[in-house]
Order: C-alpha cells, then structure tokens, then sequence
C-alpha cells in the first residue's frame, strides 16, 4: 500500500515540476513579447547543440587506471604500515588523515577511470 502512495507522490511531485517549468515559459514569453504560438524557438535546433565530450582522451583511461590506482594502493600501505608499526602515544593525527585522504583519493579517482576504461561512463 506504501509504494502506491510513494509512485502517486512521485507524479504529482513530477507534475508540480512541469507546470512550474511551463508557467516560467509562459512568463518569459509574455515578458519579452513573444507570441505563445512562437514557444517552438525556445528549443535549440540540433545543428546549434554542441555535444558533451570527455575532457580526458578515451586512450588514457588505462594509463591513468593503472596509474592512479598503483599510486592508491601504496598510500593505503604506507598507511597501514604506519598504524601497526607506530604506538598509539607517538601517532600524528595530521599524518594519518594527509596519508589517508591521500590514498583516497587516488584510489578514488583510480575507481573511476578504470569504471570508464571498462565502459561503464559514470
């Protein structure tokens, strides 16, 4: 009974959206004296869409994969290594979370080009 009300939520929230969206259209045209009939010129043309593309070459994704994810896996041992070689009185608190977030995000960003050399574009 809950997803019932959930979907019916959903589509009234998704409605709402649309006539908001359609009542900023109408306003605009009215403000710029632009006749309803014309609203077809709000839409580019495909001609005047320019495509999205990577800013990273597709030939690099392995590269920067491999790269990223060796330079992770170190970071993460260097890190382990200094919390089991170190006593707790003597750890810095600094070096752990400078070593950690580094490790991170390398390993982080390792993620997602091995997902993009894989094919799976996130």
């Amino acid at each position: 009974m809950e997803d019932v009300s959930l979907a019916e939520d959903i589509e009234i929230h998704t409605l709402l959206q649309l006539l908001a969206l359609f009542t900023f259209y109408k306003a605009t045209l009215l403000h710029s004296g632009t006749p309803l009939g014309s609203m077809h010129q709000l839409i580019p043309h495909a001609s005047a869409v320019i495509p999205i593309g990577s800013p990273v070459s597709e030939s690099f994704y392995p590269i920067l994969a491999v790269f990223l994810l060796t330079v992770g896996l170190v970071s993460t041992a260097s890190f382990f290594i200094y919390e089991v070689t170190t006593s707790k009185f003597n750890r810095s608190l600094g070096r752990e979370i400078a070593t950690g977030g580094l490790a991170s995000l390398f390993l982080g960003f390792g993620s997602l080009f091995l997902l993009l050399w894989t094919g799976v574009y996130v």
